[in-house]
């Protein structure tokens, strides 16, 4: 029987200070509102003075939240949800199984915002004129999983390591191709089974 999984951060059961809450609200709201201009008037002509209207604060308070354009796609909340939810598994399930039972969780809980704001940054972040920066959030996403693995992973080697958190950021991506290209694939459904062939292959044991 899987441990349930924790409260979402912004639920009683994990209180923060009122001022980080509203820090968090309102940077939420900059990235939400900046996604839907960028899906509707491309990313390119898209202004900080736009979004910072929408929003209906000044652009200067854009910027203390994100000082570059850029910065509104890679801003990812996703990763301390996932963290929350893979730590709530047992500590002997492998890691891969355990990013497994993560992602069905979340998903069941729907405890990451935004499907649309999820696709739209997906989107905005294989397209050329981001390629770079997202190169960079890859790398980035590939080091957090390492991280997560190597806690499920003690006495294994480092390059081990790497390879099962690749191999598990490797088919995050490519679902999320296939859902930007199809939105209406049954993205859980494919995550899932790709993780079991994954877990299969013994390659976190």
């Amino acid at each position: 029987m899987n441990t349930p999984p924790p409260a979402s951060p912004r639920s009683p059961e994990n209180p923060e200070g009122l001022r980080a809450r509203k820090r968090q609200a309102t940077r939420a709201s900059i990235q939400d509102a900046a996604l839907v201009l960028f899906s509707r008037n491309g990313y390119e002509a898209t202004t900080m003075e736009q979004i910072a209207q929408t929003v209906g604060i000044s652009t200067r308070s854009v910027h203390r939240y994100f000082p570059r354009k850029q910065d509104m796609v890679t801003y990812d909340r996703f990763n301390p949800v996932l963290s929350l939810y893979y730590r709530a598994q047992p500590p002997e399930m492998p890691p891969i199984k355990a990013f497994r039972e993560a992602m069905n969780s979340i998903i069941r809980d729907s405890a990451v915002d935004g499907h649309v704001s999820g696709r739209t940054r997906l989107q905005l972040l294989l397209t050329r004129s981001l390629s770079i920066g997202g190169i960079a959030d890859y790398i980035d996403t590939q080091r957090f999983m390492a991280t997560l693995v190597a806690e499920r992973m003690p006495g294994h080697t480092a390059e081990q390591v790497r390879v099962v958190a690749a191999a598990v950021t490797g088919i995050i991506t490519m679902v999320a191709a296939d859902w930007i290209d199809n939105p209406a694939t049954d993205a859980r459904a494919t995550l899932d089974e790709a993780l079991a062939l994954l877990a299969a292959s013994g390659l976190d044991t």
